[in-house]
């Protein structure tokens, strides 16, 4: 499981922005994250645009995980 925490690693907007849309299916535009998130894989979850992810998240993506748009 990967732990994506905000706190941790002093990654500027761009980079974690570049790094979340490596990790996930798809990273909604606008989408806000509170660290911690913790996930099994990414690459299935599929994130829609102006979400918003509260602290201390967990997806276990053995399967497919998809959250719609202004969720």
């Amino acid at each position: 499981m990967t732990t994506i925490n905000g706190q941790k690693a002093k990654i500027l907007a761009g980079e974690r922005r570049l790094l979340l849309t490596e990790w996930f299916a798809r990273w909604g535009e606008e989408t806000v994250l509170k660290p911690t998130l913790r996930r099994d894989y990414g690459f299935n979850i599929v994130n829609g645009d102006r979400t918003f992810l509260k602290f201390d998240g967990v997806l276990l993506d053995c399967n497919r995980i998809t959250i719609g748009d202004e969720v």
